[in-house]
């Protein structure tokens, strides 16, 4: 039986070591206990660096206390800005759970970074905009040949039968 045990604590060790996303845990106080190699990749730190940092460290957002823990708490993420190892942000998607666990109570934490993500949106938001502008263009230049060929038209009628009147006058 301790043999399955350790077994089966290895593998979601190795499972969990191996996701893309980061996973943290961190106390009450807002502490990181444990966190995962994809978290590390993400913030730029090696994983025991991770260990005993403060979630304001490596987040914009600020924990003044549990009632800070409490509004990201849920089923839903937010998206909140993370903070590397090398100082620079990026965008993440974040998502915190409250675990009460015996008389101690831990915040899992997964993350993803979502900068790709963020400028696929930017991109297909200014590829709409070229759009839109585009197609402005394209009915203005209609807009514009349409009333030229009216005025063409326009002109065409007076000017013949200024032409037919000189010729007769011309003519008699």
């Amino acid at each position: 039986v301790q043999v399955e045990l350790s077994e089966s604590k290895q593998r979601i060790e190795a499972i969990i070591d191996n996701v893309n996303n980061g996973i943290i845990t961190a106390n009450a106080q807002g502490l990181i206990e444990t966190a995962n190699r994809g978290s590390a990749r993400i913030f730029g730190y090696q994983v025991d660096e991770l260990i005993d940092l403060h979630l304001e460290d490596i987040m914009t957002e600020r924990f003044t206390d549990e009632t800070s823990f409490h509004r990201l708490n849920g089923q839903h993420g937010h998206e909140i800005i993370g903070i590397r190892k090398d100082g620079g942000q990026f965008p993440m998607y974040f998502s915190l759970n409250r675990l009460q666990l015996d008389n101690t109570v831990i915040y899992t934490c997964i993350i993803q970074d979502i900068t790709y993500r963020k400028r696929m949106e930017r991109e297909i938001i200014e590829r709409e905009r070229m759009q839109i502008a585009l197609d402005k263009e394209r009915e203005l230049r209609t807009l514009k040949n349409r009333f030229l060929s009216m005025m063409g038209h326009e002109l065409n009628t007076p000017l013949a039968s200024i032409s037919l009147a000189y010729d007769m006058l011309k003519k008699y």
